[in-house]
């Protein structure tokens, strides 16, 4: 069964780093550890890492037309 589940932009590890914030999360269907699976895709793929650092961007460009 899948479910959803934080995605994480830039890895774990990395969070509280300067530059690492809620921008970083997407959710996704998981587990990430399912090949067949979203979550797999964005962590385990090029194509997958290149949407998530997109969608990080879109995420943050959406904070600043909100003020």
């Amino acid at each position: 069964m899948w479910t959803l589940e934080a995605a994480h932009v830039e890895r774990r590890w990395k969070f509280g780093q300067e530059g690492v914030s809620e921008y970083d999360i997407v959710i996704l269907c998981g587990p990430p550890t399912d090949s067949r699976t979203c979550h797999y895709w964005a962590d385990h793929t090029r194509e997958g890492r290149e949407w998530l650092l997109k969608k990080r961007e879109e995420l943050r460009s959406r904070k600043s037309w909100r003020g």
